[in-house]
């Protein structure tokens, strides 16, 4: 992933393209990712990995061309097998939730995994 300060640009709606998406937060910074390598718990970034971020992010937005990001990172994405989440209510305990397993698509999929969990969790204490 990598984050861009602010600039006096405003997206209203997620950027998606190729496995690819650019969002810009509330407080105007914009976030593009991802990438995907099979490297176990290994978190570290490299360049090639920066380059072809910061390539796709300016030919979505061209105002970032040239622009160096301000943060680079990578995180570890638990997947599940077909990469359908598991949101369910824990066995064996009352006040556990998992919603989890979202692999590469925790940031398009949160919305309704949001509510789906949302439901589960007003369901238990009615």
């Amino acid at each position: 992933m990598i984050q861009y300060k602010k600039i006096e640009f405003n997206m209203k709606h997620v950027l998606y393209s190729d496995d690819f998406y650019i969002l810009q937060r509330k407080d105007g910074v914009i976030l593009a990712g991802s990438t995907v390598e099979h490297v176990g718990f290994d978190k570290n970034t490299d360049a090639i990995a920066l380059n072809e971020l910061m390539k796709k992010t300016s030919i979505l937005i061209p105002e970032l061309k040239g622009i160096i990001p301000e943060n680079h990172w990578a995180g570890i994405r638990p997947g599940t097998k077909g990469n359908i989440p598991i949101i369910k209510k824990a066995e064996n305990y009352e006040n556990i939730f998992i919603n989890s397993g979202h692999y590469r698509y925790g940031l398009t999929m949160a919305p309704m995994s949001a509510e789906e969990i949302y439901k589960l969790i007003s369901e238990s204490i009615e």
